[in-house]
């Protein structure tokens, strides 16, 4: 038994991962085939794929995870509300990204 909720939970695992940048490619391009065959399985149009990474970006369970939020109707849906908040400076963080798409 590990410390990790996820790793004791899911038989067949890789290895721990703990956040979408920690993968690999391969373990990217399994987890979107996975989720489009679960959503077309299930016959779903209208839904969310949601992941969070680190505490700030609201992660809870420290090992890599999807969330599949379904969309009955316009209540029934996940409500993402921006706060406006006092200007942030980003510093030079277009720069690299452009750098790395370059």
């Amino acid at each position: 038994m590990s410390d990790c909720l996820l790793c004791d939970a899911v038989s067949g695992k890789r290895a721990h991962v703990v956040a979408f940048h920690d993968m690999d490619d391969v373990e990217i391009a399994d987890a979107a085939t996975l989720i489009r065959k679960i959503v077309k399985a299930a016959g779903l149009d209208h839904y969310t794929v949601l992941q969070n990474n680190g505490a700030l970006g609201g992660q809870t369970v420290f090992h890599v995870h999807f969330h599949l939020v379904l969309a009955w109707n316009e209540i029934e849906r996940l409500h993402v509300e921006r706060v406006t908040r006092a200007p942030v400076d980003h510093g030079d963080f277009g720069q690299k990204v452009r750098a790395v798409l370059a």
